[in-house]
């Protein structure tokens, strides 16, 4: 069997007849591969922030519930080169242009600041990490993500200090 797509829904193809035939088989039907075939315009967000558990320790929510999206974009850790290919020395600045590398992401994926649900900030040890949240704060604008800063022994390229990794729905 192989997978036909037909508009918006994927089905399973059958065999030709005439190997179903020599096998004994009965003619399949059509099966949609998945029901999930919902299109939303609009996708709401909120902050979850349970009166049971502790606050958060700094700007940002404990969870975000995405309601009916349809669409996600999911970034790999961005990095703090500029289009230039240059990477800047201060960790502020790093952390600067790695927000406006995600900018580019999420204007090219026609998404704002404002869809970014979730993020993750990879910091390598012995640096500013208030320079670090400083600039997602300034970024999101009072927007809540969810967010997880790590400190890691290394990043793949000894320039650079940081990284973010992030994930929008819409």
């Amino acid at each position: 069997m192989d997978w036909r797509v037909y508009g918006r829904r994927t089905f399973r193809h059958a065999a030709p007849a005439a190997s179903r035939r020599a096998r004994g088989t009965p003619k399949p039907r059509l099966r949609p591969k998945s029901d999930r075939c919902v299109y939303h315009p609009l996708m709401p967000t909120r902050p979850i922030e349970p009166a049971s558990i502790a606050p958060p320790a700094a700007n940002y929510a404990h969870a975000v519930l995405a309601e009916n999206p349809s669409r996600w974009l999911h970034t790999s850790g961005v990095v703090p080169a500029r289009p230039d290919g240059s990477v800047p020395e201060d960790i502020g600045d790093q952390a600067r242009a790695v927000w406006e590398n995600i900018a580019a992401m999420l204007a090219e994926a026609q998404m704002a600041p404002g869809d970014i649900v979730s993020v993750t900030t990879y910091v390598v040890p012995g640096e500013d990490t208030a320079a670090v949240m400083a600039e997602r704060d300034r970024f999101l604008a009072g927007h809540r993500a969810a967010s997880t800063l790590v400190i890691t022994a290394a990043l793949a390229q000894p320039a650079w200090k940081m990284e973010i990794a992030v994930v929008a729905a819409r």
